[in-house]
């Protein structure tokens, strides 16, 4: 377990014309980026998921709908493991 100090770094890509718009609303909210982000961990981890309902509707572009058919496709291939619920990821952490 590390240290309640110690910082790690996430990186994350995303379509620029997102990072803009977020840079710019984080900025009209009186913050920044990465405080942004560290709420959003924070709250993530608070939440055991999202912390946000995320059935509503977020349409996605072209470049993330084969990111996700690619994810889909190491799942099936069982390249990876995919969870149905963040209860069923739990537990595999858990145990």
């Amino acid at each position: 377990m590390t240290d309640a100090t110690t910082m790690e770094s996430i990186s994350v890509r995303v379509p620029s014309h997102e990072k803009v718009l977020f840079q710019h609303i984080a900025q009209r909210n009186g913050t920044d980026t990465a405080a942004a982000i560290r709420t959003f961990v924070h709250a993530f981890n608070v939440e055991g998921g999202y912390p946000f309902d995320t059935a509503q509707y977020y349409p996605i572009d072209e470049e993330e709908e084969a990111e996700i058919a690619a994810l889909k496709a190491q799942v099936k291939a069982g390249a990876v493991k995919g969870f149905t619920s963040h209860a069923e990821l739990r537990k595999s952490i858990e145990d």
